[in-house]
């Protein structure tokens, strides 16, 4: 009951959220955006624990962005920027927690390294679900158009480069969450 009334389900909820706005709003789909309804929960926790959204995820809407409308080279540096954020804000608070020498993470270790060997070894979880290969050829092809080309290297089947960004943009995710629940254990645990 809400305010005393019992409400009845007319009808279930509409799974494809993006289509309903899309129909109410007579706006075209590709400008309803990314939200998913299995998203609800965590953006309500969100509200009410009044968090603040991490430095990376101005780069990760732009990189869903840019790959809803077609642009996938920009999409590739923006979710690789995603990505390197992240990396960074949580390779040293791993390292710190485990025996390796907090010296040890240096600059001359790339991302392509930091990625295929650290991440595997220090979160073997999270990594479990990771197209890691997927992963790796997106980095590598962000270095070759960025550093190389100007523009992504031809022949690459464009679903390949889209597999490759939706697995950077999961992995950010999944590293996004390990921080954010890093950064709450402190907490969780004073309230214990």
């Amino acid at each position: 009951p809400i305010y005393g009334v019992t409400w009845t389900r007319l009808r279930e909820p509409s799974v494809d959220l993006p289509g309903l706005l899309a129909r109410v709003s007579r706006l075209r789909s590709e400008y309803v955006g990314e939200f998913k309804i299995a998203d609800l929960a965590e953006v309500q926790e969100a509200i009410e624990d009044n968090l603040t959204a991490g430095p990376e995820r101005a780069f990760m809407a732009n990189a869903l962005e840019y790959l809803r409308r077609g642009d996938l080279r920009v999409a590739i540096v923006e979710s690789i920027i995603c990505l390197e954020i992240l990396i960074g804000q949580l390779l040293p608070e791993l390292i710190t927690a485990s025996s390796i020498p907090a010296d040890a993470l240096t600059k001359e270790i790339t991302l392509f390294a930091r990625v295929k060997i650290l991440l595997p070894l220090l979160l073997p979880t999270e990594m479990s679900g990771v197209d890691l290969g997927a992963v790796l050829r997106t980095i590598a092809l962000r270095n070759k158009s960025v550093h190389q080309y100007g523009h992504l290297p031809d022949g690459i089947p464009e679903k390949v480069v889209r597999q490759g960004i939706s697995a950077v943009v999961g992995l950010a995710h999944s590293l996004a969450h390990r921080r954010d629940s890093l950064k709450r254990e402190p907490d969780l645990q004073r309230l214990s």
